[in-house]
């Protein structure tokens, strides 16, 4: 590899990390892609690119992007952003006692049960404790 070959290198991921650093996310995205088939910067852009997804909190895409580059993930990206996905989503269920109980729109005091230690709110689309 030349001098001007390194310098080219060099000054990519010069370029890509500035704009990470100062926050820049989809840019250095936009950037680090241009350097996936480059043997000397790939490892380097693809790091930039799932930290950046990371940062934007695009949870499918850095599972996507996971699954399509595996070696990169050593701080766990896929199980974390599985996780966060996820997060969002989990039905907590009352004890089976209560399931049945439709949510009172006119008084709405009696929408409160308590089970065991536990108090639990009924609301239109579910269950709060």
């Amino acid at each position: 590899m030349g001098a001007l070959a390194s310098l080219r290198y060099g000054l990519s991921r010069l370029k890509i990390r500035r704009l990470y650093n100062q926050s820049k996310y989809r840019e250095s995205i936009s950037f680090a892609e241009l350097q996936l088939n480059c043997p000397v910067n790939a490892l380097f852009a693809k790091d930039i690119i799932i930290r950046a997804l990371w940062n934007l909190e695009e949870w499918s895409l850095v599972i996507d992007f996971v699954m399509a580059h595996p070696q990169i993930d050593t701080s766990n990206y896929l199980q974390r952003a599985r996780y966060k996905l996820n997060q969002g989503h989990l039905e907590i269920l009352p004890p089976p006692e209560l399931r049945s109980i439709e949510w009172n729109s006119i008084e709405l005091l009696q929408n409160w049960y308590q089970a065991g230690k536990v108090l639990w709110l009924r609301y239109p689309n579910g269950w709060l404790h």
